[in-house]
């Protein structure tokens, strides 16, 4: 990969070919100033409207590329052009800037980079896509075929797949549909760009209407953390992990009533949740011992047996609710 950082004094040079004014507006349009500035605003400050700003853009940049020093940014743009090419002709635009430069004051200046070279071509956000660059104009359609037919793959699956699992059985898929087959990075570049295909925190591809891949409450957050974990854990511990995992800080005791209220949620210790599907039963330990008895006469060590798989309590606890609830008859408990 390129050291773009070495390449800003030769894009710097390059718009001292310029005009001031110019200048001026093709650093404004790719956020040299600052924030990345429209047609509108830099038209409204000069006194212009909107389309003659594009028209002096325009012609900026087509004295760029026909000067001489044009020659001395040819070779990061062809770099650029070939990492589009093998990730499918396009990247979402995040994720291009993040593979060439990491640091935010070096953005601009890539972004002067693609507007300078001629074959990059940019698809603004819109409720299908991200924002993403490709290197054609077919390309779109390209995409939104493709991603129809992984839609209707996910759709058939009707659950979310482990990455590695969403791949091969995808390109599988597509195989069939396309009677050719996509590398592993032009799949994923693909989704990248959807709206409607997501990754959720736990490496898993889905459609963003399902709550596995994108849960928006808290209670579905812990629900998916608890349903990936496969295990009870305590509430703060919960709500550490949905910190920790989806970057949202949350009120423990918030979450803690809001696990007592959701059925899909069963009490299983001192703030210890585990989930209904799991086989747990709601109720207090008598409850249990109650239920556990309705089968026939138990064993004190049979009756603390199955208890501690439904609870996390002392044994103590459980003897003490059966001295105090339950008969004892030839050394077994009875209702």
């Amino acid at each position: 990969m390129i050291n773009f950082a070495s390449y800003i004094p030769l894009l710097e040079d390059l718009l001292k070919l310029l005009d001031e004014r110019s200048s001026e507006i093709l650093k404004r349009r790719v956020g040299i100033f600052g924030k990345k500035e429209s047609l509108e605003s830099i038209g409204k400050d000069f006194g212009i409207t909107r389309e003659r700003v594009r028209q002096i853009e325009n012609n900026a940049l087509k004295k760029i590329r026909n000067s001489e020093k044009f020659t001395d940014i040819k070779k990061p743009i062809k770099q650029v052009e070939n990492f589009l090419k093998n990730n499918g002709n396009l990247k979402k635009e995040n994720l291009l800037f993040e593979s060439f430069t990491q640091k935010e004051k070096e953005k601009p200046y890539f972004l002067l980079l693609l507007k300078i070279g001629e074959n990059f071509f940019y698809s603004p956000n819109n409720p299908e896509f991200y924002p993403f660059w490709y290197t054609h104009p077919k390309v779109k359609d390209e995409l939104k075929k493709i991603l129809l037919f992984l839609e209707e793959f996910l759709q058939k699956k009707n659950s979310p797949l482990p990455k590695e699992e969403f791949i091969n059985e995808s390109k599988e898929f597509l195989k069939k549909k396309l009677k050719s087959e996509l590398e592993n990075k032009v799949l994923l570049s693909f989704c990248e760009v959807s709206k409607k295909i997501e990754e959720n925190p736990f490496g898993e591809i889905g459609l963003v209407f399902w709550k596995e891949i994108k849960a928006k409450t808290i209670i579905e957050k812990a629900y998916l953390l608890l349903k990936k974990k496969k295990e009870p854990l305590h509430f703060r511990t919960i709500g550490e992990y949905i910190k920790e995992i989806f970057g949202k800080k949350i009120n423990h005791e918030s979450l803690h009533n809001e696990l007592i209220k959701d059925p899909r949620f069963v009490l299983v210790g001192r703030g210890i949740y585990a989930l209904k599907e799991w086989g747990f039963k709601e109720g207090t330990v008598k409850d249990l011992i109650k239920d556990l008895l309705k089968n026939g006469p138990k064993t004190k060590e049979e009756i603390i047996s199955e208890i501690k798989k439904q609870r996390f309590v002392k044994e103590s606890t459980i003897i003490l609710n059966l001295s105090l609830y339950f008969k004892k008859k030839d050394g077994k408990y009875t209702l």
